[in-house]
């Protein structure tokens, strides 16, 4: 048994996050701590559920390098120092990222303060940002391992650190959350998108393909949107907003997890994942363990989670609005397939996405780390 400490520097309480909890949770093969931000709420509830320590400091907040980056380079010496303490005062034998800004306090950490702990990065995103990639490949030596949830993730590694040994596929887990025996109280089909309202996510994208459904078959299609306003891109998120007048939508911004499983997801029909990029999306295996119909977009690792015409529906990443609208129609206009497709959904998460595997592959990983 090691001691492990999970360095999470988030704000929010999305896929990496709940995918954690989804490992942390009856787990007693080592012992966790985990040092995040104060922000996020609905982690505190879980963690303290799983009786880990955890430690909370508004200086794990992300902030961003390019806006003020004096504050942000303080920020990290800070809490660099804050985790050598940790680990020297709670015996850490594994200091573990869960996400990209993560992954730079665990390299720094490994070269500058402590090269005798074990490291983990576990990288949820396919890595965009040309600062981490030059990161990677001048510190990248100084993780033991890299786990990332899809191969279309390993690939973007390997380019970088040039070793393939290192970077291990750990396909995320999902319990079965569903069917649900909840009475409807909506008469159109609803198409639900969740997620960060960003330009990556392609909210838009989701507008348009309900705006087209409703041209081709009108007042049959509702759409709800579950998920926080981006402050990255206030002109696009602008954009959306006018949008959002306009089309037969309800929007119910940020909520639980709990409510997400237990409320919406249970409200609708089919769930559309429009994302430019997108490693393995967490909403898509929830959707599918919830008994949802899964449409998305052919981007990243999602094909290797939907099969077109077997488990959902796939489209490729260049196809027209009009195609998009078109399959989503085809596949919620055939009870009989539909029905087909959710079941194949079930059965890929209960085999290919099983939590309890995903629990076992990193167990045995920090297992090997050595110290």
């Amino acid at each position: 048994m090691k001691n492990v400490l999970i360095v999470m520097s988030t704000n929010v309480f999305y896929g990496a996050e709940r995918t954690l909890l989804e490992f942390l949770k009856d787990n007693r093969e080592h012992r966790f701590f985990i040092y995040t931000s104060n922000i996020a709420d609905d982690l505190f509830d879980a963690v303290k559920a799983e009786n880990i320590q955890i430690f909370s400091s508004s200086s794990m907040r992300v902030r961003s390098i390019r806006r003020k980056p004096v504050t942000a380079v303080l920020y990290i010496v800070y809490n660099l120092f804050v985790i050598h303490r940790m680990v020297r005062q709670y015996h850490i034998d594994v200091v573990y990222g869960n996400n990209t800004i993560d992954m730079v306090y665990v390299m720094l950490y490994r070269r500058f303060f402590n090269s005798c702990v074990g490291t983990i990065c576990h990288i949820h995103d396919i890595i965009r940002r040309s600062m981490y990639h030059k990161l990677l490949r001048r510190f990248g030596k100084y993780i033991d391992a890299f786990i990332t949830p899809s191969h279309a993730g390993k690939q973007s590694f390997v380019n970088d650190i040039g070793s393939p040994d290192k970077v291990h596929v750990v396909y995320n887990g999902c319990s079965v959350f569903g069917p649900h025996d909840v009475q409807r109280v909506r008469t159109k089909k609803v198409l639900l998108f969740v997620g960060l309202i960003s330009k990556l996510k392609r909210i838009d994208l989701f507008i348009q393909i309900l705006d087209q459904l409703n041209t081709d078959y009108p007042k049959q299609y509702q759409g709800m949107i579950v998920g926080s306003m981006s402050e990255n891109d206030p002109v696009y998120i602008a954009a959306v907003k006018a949008q959002l007048n306009q089309s037969d939508i309800t929007y119910f911004g940020h909520v639980k997890h709990e409510q997400l499983c237990s409320e919406i997801f249970p409200q609708a029909d089919a769930l559309i994942l429009t994302s430019d990029r997108d490693t393995l999306p967490t909403v898509v295996l929830e959707a599918m363990a919830s008994n949802v119909l899964v449409c998305a977009r052919a981007v990243d690792g999602v094909p290797e989670m939907i099969q077109n015409g077997v488990n959902g529906v796939l489209w490729d990443y260049d196809a027209p609005v009009e195609t998009m609208a078109a399959a989503v129609h085809a596949a919620l206009s055939d009870e009989g397939k539909a029905k087909e497709l959710q079941e194949n959904a079930l059965k890929t998460i209960k085999e290919k996405f099983n939590p309890d595997k995903k629990k076992e592959l990193v167990n045995i990983l920090i297992d090997g780390i050595p110290i």
